[in-house]
């Protein structure tokens, strides 16, 4: 079940906006993860402060998350982050300093919670050209 994502828009909350990326023309294929893990993307969007992009937040979606560990998860968020999340920076033409990603069993929309939902995220700097995770 994918979300269907907002075309490419400003959409300001007080002093944070968001540009959704467009369609799923800018989105590259998901690589097959180090785990064997099965993901899709769920949503990409680009938040950006103060009329700069300061984020690019990744969700996906795994069909099976109940025997994944952090210790598995961890080394596929990072798999993700260098071989995901930089191709759609590069391509996007957006200058972002952090990434974050997500893996969860259920969807869940941007900035929500839910405790009966099993994720795992990550944050990482990219002003480097690589993912250095924070």
């Amino acid at each position: 079940m994918e979300k269907a994502r907002q075309p490419a828009a400003m959409i300001k909350y007080g002093a944070i906006g968001l540009l959704a990326f467009a369609g799923g023309a800018m989105a590259q294929p998901v690589p097959d993860l180090p785990s064997g893990l099965v993901v899709q993307l769920y949503d990409l969007r680009q938040i950006v402060e103060d009329g700069e992009p300061s984020l690019l937040y990744l969700g996906f979606l795994a069909d099976d998350l109940s025997s994944v560990e952090y210790e598995t998860a961890s080394v596929d968020l990072d798999y993700l982050c260098e071989n995901f999340a930089l191709a759609e920076v590069a391509q996007s033409g957006q200058e972002t300093d952090e990434v974050s990603i997500r893996i969860m069993d259920q969807p869940i929309a941007y900035g929500d919670a839910d405790p009966d939902v099993k994720q795992f995220m990550s944050f990482y700097d990219i002003t480097t050209g690589q993912c250095t995770w924070h």
